[in-house]
């Protein structure tokens, strides 16, 4: 079985920098080459994923293939045994079930219009390239913003057959909004980028574009389109201890949003069809963290049996 790898234009020379592979059981449909890419991308092959199975292997056939979009802060960059940075060991359970999966391959900090047309530029080569209709897209956190937007801006409804967000802040932070401006809010901003983010300075801009106001004119401008299905989830910490990196920002955010998984209320991830709160083994919480394997777990099947509900449920409207 034949592994397509892509990666970064910049990061050509620099082999273990590897970007958005998936399987796919067929070769390429016509003959192309590297220089007919999406802008950023090259083009390579490999044959080192690993295929043992953890789940029951009971198939899921769905009609349209998937695609990955992770939030901000994180790039499709592979680490071992087919476990992008981004989504841990998930794509590989979706691929045991038979799903094809795609990755984004968007920024980790470019502004919502950057990553939507990345977005579009990399479902245009793949659908030409790998020859299906449209595709269910499956988004998390920020991602979910840059896929609307690409749905509902970038003339890309047709290709879309549903979308999934994840811990999207649809509406927005009331946290944000009260504290924005304070010294308790940068202090905030200043652990979470040292902890998990990684970027101080583009972390403080990304969560400024989350305030309610701004998000109420977001949704005000992107309107959903009639044709594409939207569903989708959030999660709740329930403790601090769940996630001791996220721990001061889950009782801030607790104490103006209400139930949240460390950095986005649940009532804020709500958009078109609400499937309900991430569970997890024993009713433990499940954090921002894990809902996209963080820690490349092979251990957490209540993470992966989340997915696999995700796309059972797509698989039962006809997706």
């Amino acid at each position: 079985m034949d592994t397509y790898i892509f990666k970064q234009k910049s990061d050509i020379n620099h082999q273990s920098n590897l970007h958005a592979g998936f399987r796919h059981k067929n070769p390429v449909k016509k003959p192309w080459k590297a220089s007919n890419m999406p802008e950023g991308m090259a083009y390579s092959t490999s044959s080192c994923l690993q295929t043992g199975l953890l789940y029951v292997t009971d198939s899921i056939s769905l009609r349209y293939p998937v695609l990955l979009v992770h939030g901000a802060g994180f790039e499709d960059t592979y680490c071992k045994e087919d476990k992008p940075a981004s989504w841990g060991s998930i794509p590989r359970h979706l691929k045991s079930k038979g799903i094809r999966v795609f990755f984004g391959n968007t920024k980790a900090w470019a502004p919502i219009e950057e990553n939507a047309q990345i977005l579009k530029n990399n479902i245009i080569f793949y659908r030409e390239n790998f020859i299906f209709d449209k595709i269910n897209i499956i988004a998390h956190s920020m991602g979910g913003l840059e896929s609307r937007y690409m749905i509902s801006k970038l003339g890309m409804s047709d290709y879309v057959a549903s979308l999934t967000t994840i811990s999207t802040p649809h509406h927005g932070l009331k946290t944000i909004e009260a504290l924005h401006d304070t010294i308790l809010y940068k202090k905030i901003i200043e652990i979470l980028a040292t902890r998990y983010f990684g970027s101080y300075e583009n972390f403080l801009k990304m969560s400024l574009n989350l305030k309610c106001s701004s998000c109420r004119s977001f949704n005000k401008e992107i309107a959903d389109i009639p044709a594409v299905y939207y569903q989708s989830y959030g999660a709740d910490m329930k403790s601090v201890l769940h996630d001791p990196f996220l721990s001061v920002s889950y009782k801030i955010i607790n104490y103006y949003d209400g139930c949240n998984d460390g950095l986005v209320p649940v009532s804020s991830a709500v958009w078109g069809n609400y499937k309900g709160t991430f569970q997890s083994i024993k009713s433990k919480g499940l954090s921002h963290r894990d809902l996209i394997d963080v820690h490349n777990s092979d251990t957490r099947h209540d993470i992966i049996e989340n997915y696999f509900e995700i796309v059972r449920n797509l698989q039962n409207l006809g997706f």
